[in-house]
């Protein structure tokens, strides 16, 4: 492993038009525009079927921007794979820290900033994210009544009471649900490299921001450096929506969430932050609190599984 190598954007990319090769300049152009100018980026392309974006890649990689490393994949896997991957590269070079962005996100100026002041001031914690902005393919805000429930959920936890602490996995489980996007979190690459993604297609991130809080020394939230997170209004919807269809969607963030809890526990468990006596009622709370999100979402048939599980 080497010395030093500095915080590295890990980016999973997946290209099959212009418009995503658009959005990945938007991107780029946001970590350019860092106050903190010492990062590496690190773009896990997951086997791209469009040319014209394979293209743009390796342009990239030639470009003479010794900040960006381009690793090409040959079969496509998820993007938590490709996170997976962009991690461990990470890690293996001795970056202290990474920072999961996604290919059409665009990060704060001050994001790297203050993540590394945090780092450096707080040695507790090992998880950092910040609020976010949503916007559509034109860069515009959306109104929040365009937003989904899931989403509206996770921006008023964000303005009351965001998830912080020691043991956020309790709270995220229990009461707040999915704690952020992935583009706005800093994890430090000990952690990161302890908690990989799951092998997973959908709701990877609220399965590993479970495992990260249990395993790890705590959540640090910041509001001040919201990330842009991209909202499609043209009704493309997201890749895992498209694929899994709208009922399949949530069926698999019900799964992941699931697993995420149970392996929470599990890991808290096994480092003592819980005793055996703690988990029923814990469990219970958090099938209730999965259900009542599920409701909103108008999956009832889901809710109503996710309350027979502790009749």
């Amino acid at each position: 492993m080497l010395d030093h190598h500095p915080p590295t954007f890990v980016m999973p990319f997946y290209g099959t038009s212009r418009r995503d090769i658009a959005f990945l300049d938007h991107a780029l152009a946001g970590l350019c525009a860092q106050t903190d100018g010492d990062w590496h980026l690190v773009i896990v392309d997951d086997a791209s079927p469009d040319e014209e974006s394979l293209r743009h890649l390796r342009a990239l990689e030639q470009s003479g921007d010794r900040r960006v490393t381009v690793l090409f994949q040959p079969v496509n896997r998820g993007q938590g794979h490709g996170r997976n991957i962009g991690t461990r590269w990470a890690v293996e070079r001795g970056a202290s820290f990474v920072l999961f962005h996604d290919a059409d996100d665009v990060s704060h100026p001050r994001r790297l900033e203050q993540a590394r002041a945090i780092f450096a001031d707080s040695p507790e914690v090992d998880f950092v994210y910040s609020t976010f902005i949503p916007i559509d393919e034109n860069g515009d805000e959306v109104p929040e009544e365009e937003l989904t429930p899931s989403i509206r959920e996770i921006l008023d936890i964000h303005r009351s009471s965001p998830v912080e602490g020691p043991m956020a996995w309790i709270r995220i489980a229990t009461e707040t649900g999915y704690a952020t996007q992935t583009s706005t979190v800093a994890v430090r690459s000990s952690l990161a490299a302890a908690q990989p993604f799951p092998d997973e297609r959908g709701s990877e991130d609220s399965y590993t921001w479970l495992c990260m809080s249990a395993a790890g020394t705590g959540f640090r939230f910041v509001s001040s450096t919201p990330t842009r997170y991209r909202v499609t209004r043209d009704g493309s919807g997201s890749s895992d929506r498209r694929r899994l269809g709208q009922d399949g969607y949530y069926r698999q963030m019900v799964r992941m969430n699931a697993r995420g809890f149970q392996d929470a526990v599990d890991i808290a468990l096994s480092l003592g932050k819980i005793t055996p006596n703690m988990v029923p009622e814990i469990s219970q709370r958090f099938h209730r609190r999965l259900a009542d999100s599920m409701r909103k979402e108008g999956q009832i048939a889901l809710a109503d599984s996710l309350m027979a599980v502790d009749a």
